[in-house]
């Protein structure tokens, strides 16, 4: 609605006041066409512009993803575990909150296992995992007690709480760009 408003009312509008007010105010038909012409030119390159910044923004973050998929194919698909969860930390960055799973290891195909990049991290070390999930709320994981993650390589976070609640998130280890000592937050338990 807000969309249909701005981008196709509210140029009708101007374009409508433009040549009420200047028949009310006797100016000569030309003057009217003029700032009615300059109005719907106005219009025009703002959408375009606005368009343009949409659409570029829409691509770059369709790179992103793609960049992150093929990271993630490289580097974090193979990496299955599950286990009890320990705590959930939460870490401020940028005014967002970026929430980690401790989780003790009951069964992984991986032992160790750390990496670092720009987007994503993941640690294994000693029986414990260090799990990015983004900005879930810490309030909501609380009532989950054990994870299967990327269970069968499907890219999923699957949650289970005492009383047989379950959910499932998207597996993507994003940690929101938080400084790398975060990732021994389940060190100092």
């Amino acid at each position: 609605m807000f969309v249909l408003i701005v981008f196709i009312l509210f140029p009708i509008l101007a374009v409508a006041c433009i040549v009420y007010f200047g028949k009310k105010e006797q100016q000569p038909k030309i003057n009217i066409m003029l700032k009615a012409l300059g109005a719907v030119v106005f219009f025009l390159l703002f959408y375009a512009i606005t368009s343009y910044v949409f659409l570029h923004s829409f691509v770059a973050a369709r790179k992103l993803d793609k960049q992150l998929d093929k990271l993630f194919d490289e580097a974090y698909a193979s990496v299955i575990f599950e286990g009890n969860v320990r705590n959930i930390h939460e870490v401020k960055h940028l005014g967002r909150r970026y929430v980690f799973l401790c989780v003790d290891i009951t069964k992984t195909n991986t032992p160790d296992f750390y990496r670092f990049d720009d987007q994503m991290a993941l640690q294994i070390k000693e029986g414990t995992a260090v799990v990015p999930v983004g900005l879930v709320s810490q309030k909501y994981l609380r009532r989950f007690s054990y994870v299967k993650v990327n269970e069968n390589h499907n890219k999923l976070i699957i949650l289970y709480g005492g009383n047989g609640d379950a959910d499932t998130l998207v597996l993507d280890y994003c940690h929101g760009g938080i400084s790398e000592q975060n990732m021994n937050l389940c060190d100092c338990e």
